[in-house]
């Protein structure tokens, strides 16, 4: 199932001439009534996956839609303050994410390579500071705090430069208490 959400949220992106993000809130939606509905097909596993895979993805085609990490991002912030997903499997992709060899072949990237999208600076400025932006939004800062601590994640790992973890960290204080 993972993989048809992912591919659902992808194709969201993908239609001209309709609001990303509108299309993106329709999705949510339908996947937050079947997680919630009682004859619902979707948990909260099959979206973290969904999610994950879109992440881990995103790195090949989002030059061609630089809002998709943005308008997603908010949406992973969303619903993990509403209690529907954790952030460590929809954010983790990033980060273990190979690049593409800078030729266009789609070979992997060498071993001490940074994550394409950590290395383009969306992994930190697009994604993780629109995830927390998000989570605070819909839920507060505790539970955006709370949220961070159980990902087991570490902001500086979104970044190639520690000064642009350090800003982050001075937007939210719960970020340099976790490191």
């Amino acid at each position: 199932m993972g993989p048809l959400l992912a591919a659902a949220v992808r194709e969201a992106f993908e239609v001209r001439g309709i609001d990303p993000a509108a299309r993106l809130d329709l999705l949510k939606e339908v996947v937050v009534e079947q997680l919630t509905s009682t004859d619902g097909v979707l948990n909260s596993s099959m979206l973290e996956d969904a999610f994950g895979r879109f992440m881990g993805e995103l790195h090949s085609w989002v030059e061609d839609n630089p809002k998709a990490a943005g308008v997603a991002a908010k949406a992973v912030g969303q619903l993990a303050a509403q209690g529907h997903i954790s952030l460590g499997p929809c954010l983790r992709p990033i980060l273990e994410a190979k690049g593409s060899g800078g030729g266009g072949d789609g070979e992997e990237g060498e071993a001490g390579e940074l994550p394409p999208l950590v290395e383009s600076g969306v992994a930190g400025h697009d994604i993780l500071a629109n995830v927390l932006q998000a989570a605070v939004d819909a839920g507060g800062a505790d539970k955006a705090a709370e949220l961070w601590r159980s990902s087991g994640l570490e902001a500086a790992k979104f970044f190639d430069m520690e000064e642009d973890a350090e800003a982050l960290a001075g937007r939210f204080a719960f970020l340099a208490a976790a490191s």
